[in-house]
C-alpha cells in the first residue's frame, strides 16, 4: 500500500492533531475544553492574533491545541464561515427586534 515510512508518519501525526478537537458536541471544541474552534479561528482570522497570542488569551490552551483547531477550521472552514454568518444574522434579526434603549445623559446633582 504505502511504501514510504515518511508517508505513513505524517499520516499518523495528521491523526494526532485530530485527538485535539472533539467533535462530539455540537460545534467542535478543543478536547477538554469549551473554547470553540470557531472561535479560535475568529481570533486568529479577525483579531489578527497568533497562536501565541491566543495561547496567551486562553492559558489552557496549549499551542498544540491551537494549532490543531487551526487545522481544522481550514479543513472545514465553509462550514465554521456558514456558522459564524448564520450568528451574524440572528445578531441582526434581535437587535432589530428589541432594539437597544435610547442612551440619555445622567442628570447633575449639585
Amino acid at each position: 500500500m504505502f511504501k514510504d515510512r515518511d508517508t505513513i508518519n505524517s499520516m499518523q501525526a495528521a491523526r494526532a492533531l485530530q485527538s485535539h478537537i472533539d467533535e462530539t458536541a455540537r460545534r467542535p471544541v478543543v478536547a477538554g475544553t469549551d473554547i470553540k474552534v470557531g472561535q479560535i479561528a475568529w481570533e486568529c482570522e479577525y483579531h489578527g492574533m497568533s497562536p501565541d497570542d491566543i495561547v496567551e488569551a486562553h492559558p489552557h490552551l496549549t499551542l498544540a491545541d491551537v494549532h490543531a483547531a487551526l487545522a481544522y477550521f481550514y479543513d472545514h472552514r465553509d462550514a465554521i464561515v456558514a456558522e459564524w454568518q448564520e450568528r451574524d444574522r440572528l445578531i441582526e434579526a434581535m437587535q432589530s427586534e428589541f432594539p437597544a434603549p435610547p442612551i440619555r445623559p445622567r442628570s447633575r446633582v449639585s
